[in-house]
């Protein structure tokens, strides 16, 4: 759950000898068109349009309100379930990069699996426990606007290869503070990793934290963990009759 903001950084791939993925090319095909008819999304919203793909899940999530997070996490869990032992393989640029795909555009649709696997797994109660704080980061137009000037100011940062790791830091550190100013610690550390893993795609190389890491280590494995979590009816329920945030005009 969160918005393009980090399509404003400069998506750059580090470039070398790839290994092509072990990716079966027509089970990602099907598994992405059920997942796009299990919410309703647009046939061009996937690794062909990756900002058409988050702004149709950020349009579920924001008009839906909690209920809508649910819906799109349960589908990212069936996607998961679908791609079996190939998810990360499949949701890897490297497995596009033998394609000749536009490699920045795919950055930006293997982020979204990357971070929706943070956000709708570990991070999820955070968002869910903080969910009118969080919508106001993105309605609320003075608030997004601290979370635009981390971007703004780090993001010209990553042009240069020998300051990417420096970069990176400062950035996940600016907007893990403004979250923590706007909300509270344990909002800004869902937001800050959820940043994170997106940046690892390309950044993987970089001593990136975001405080209360170690505390993740000692959690059950993430696909058991999403899984668990999302399927569970009792807090789904718990949820159903919530009325999403309003934007006022």
């Amino acid at each position: 759950m969160r918005l393009i903001l980090i399509a404003t950084v400069v998506l750059l791939v580090v470039c070398g000898a790839w290994a092509i993925p072990n990716c079966p090319s027509n089970t990602l095909v099907s598994c992405h068109e059920e997942f796009n008819t299990e919410l309703g999304l647009s046939t061009m919203a996937n690794w062909n349009d990756p900002i058409l793909f988050n702004q149709e899940l950020e349009q579920i999530v924001f008009t839906q309100g909690i209920s809508g997070a649910f819906k799109v996490c349960r589908a990212f869990v069936d996607f998961h379930t679908c791609l079996g032992p190939n998810w990360y393989d499949c949701t890897s640029p490297e497995y596009f990069a033998a394609y000749h795909y536009n490699m920045s555009e795919i950055d930006l649709w293997s982020m979204t699996f990357r971070e929706y696997h943070f956000s709708c797994g570990a991070g999820f109660q955070n968002f869910i426990n903080n969910w009118d704080c969080y919508v106001s980061l993105f309605m609320d137009p003075a608030k997004n606007a601290t979370l635009q000037k981390c971007f703004q100011e780090y993001a010209p940062g990553f042009a240069y290869p020998s300051e990417q790791c420096g970069v990176a830091k400062d950035l996940l550190l600016c907007l893990q503070v403004e979250v923590n100013r706007q909300c509270n610690d344990a909002l800004a550390f869902a937001f800050c990793e959820t940043i994170r893993q997106g940046l690892l795609i390309d950044f993987y190389y970089c001593d990136m934290t975001c405080t209360q890491e170690i505390a993740l280590a000692s959690l059950s494995p993430p696909e058991k963990r999403l899984e668990n979590y999302i399927r569970n009816p009792a807090r789904e329920a718990k949820f159903a009759g919530e009325q999403p945030m309003k934007h006022s005009t």
